[in-house]
């Protein structure tokens, strides 16, 4: 031991180092980031209840779907653009997280209608979540892309 902080202290000091730097971000990329890994957080809840109630009947998971798998790469495509566009690498990258959210937000739509026409299905709470993580993930990209500055950008 020669005093450095080991690979893991390493570790959490860079974890802790882009914390910081993402929450003196503005709202609007705060929320996208937010949105970004609660719509993958979502997928992995249940999305369809078998038992009509939530009564601890069946359960099946957003990922245990196609649409659902789907709704995960688009939210981890979401935070690459996101963490691209903060490291100044992406120009367009708040067109890419508008164009991410309204995706989303017909993968988890159409799915919704999907259950919600089937009788023997009911949508379960994770589904809501996700659905509600896509829509902020359209505004907050429709917001940076408007926005001043076109982003987190200062206007010139």
């Amino acid at each position: 031991m020669n005093g450095e902080p080991g690979g893991f202290a390493r570790g959490l000091s860079r974890l802790r180092a882009g914390f910081d730097a993402f929450v003196g971000r503005p709202a609007a990329v705060q929320l996208a980031g937010v949105a970004s890994v609660v719509l993958v957080i979502g997928a992995l809840l249940p999305w369809i209840d078998y038992g009509g109630e939530f009564d601890g009947g069946l359960f099946v998971l957003g990922v245990e779907g196609t649409v659902g798998t789907l709704t995960v790469v688009v939210g981890v495509a979401a935070i690459l653009v996101l963490a691209r566009h903060l490291a100044g690498g992406a120009q367009s990258g708040p067109a890419h997280l508008a164009a991410l959210g309204l995706l989303a937000c017909l993968l988890v739509g159409a799915e919704l209608i999907h259950i919600w026409d089937n009788n023997a299905e009911e949508p379960a709470w994770g589904i809501f979540i996700s659905a509600g993580a896509a829509a902020v993930l359209l505004l907050a990209g429709i917001a940076l892309y408007g926005g001043p500055g076109r982003g987190d950008r200062p206007p010139d």
